[in-house]
């Protein structure tokens, strides 16, 4: 009987391998796709200080300032999403186990970042533009590859080792053919 190979000790090839490079690829693509929509021009809409609401620019005379959701949701998303970012990207060659790691990072990112905006903008309503979609899209679809990940990386890593087990196997002996 062949040597089964630990999870920890292998390395993928072919469409494994791919497959979960291309994951953390996205992950850290869409972090880096929410942190430029971070930073775009989103909407217009601000904070009325007297009252202790929003207030919707759309209406007001004059006001064509639109602005980012930096300026609502502070800094928290920075730091949050350039680490995911860079968590994939330094993580991607390494074995099994890290996928988790990347992939809990990512979708951590993802629902920090969209807290501090969600509760600003929360109750109120505003004109948006091109910052707002990109950020929303990158948020999306950066936890969706991270649960992607989470569920991918064990799936991947043991279809490689059932490989490696059938590859080591001796070839079956030939059947007799019955003359008659």
């Amino acid at each position: 009987m062949p040597d089964r190979p630990r999870l920890t000790t292998l390395d993928l090839t072919g469409w494994r391998k791919t497959l979960r490079l291309t994951l953390f690829f996205a992950i850290a693509g869409s972090a880096a796709l929410a942190l430029l929509g971070y930073f775009l021009p989103a909407h217009r809409a601000a904070y009325v200080p007297d009252t202790g609401a929003w207030l919707d620019l759309t209406s007001q005379p004059g006001a064509e300032h639109f602005h980012s959701n930096f300026a609502d949701g502070g800094l928290l998303p920075v730091p949050v999403l350039a680490l995911a970012a860079i968590v994939a990207f330094l993580l991607r060659r390494l074995r099994f186990g890290v996928g988790f790691a990347a992939a809990v990072v990512g979708a951590g990112a993802a629902v920090l970042s969209v807290g501090a905006v969600l509760f600003a903008h929360l109750f109120s309503r505003h004109e948006t533009t091109i910052g707002e979609p990109v950020f929303g899209l990158g948020v999306v679809v950066l936890f969706c590859t991270s649960c992607a990940l989470f569920i991918v990386e064990p799936v991947v890593h043991l279809l490689e080792k059932r490989r490696l087990i059938a590859a080591a196997l001796p070839a079956p002996l030939p059947r007799a053919i019955a003359v008659a």
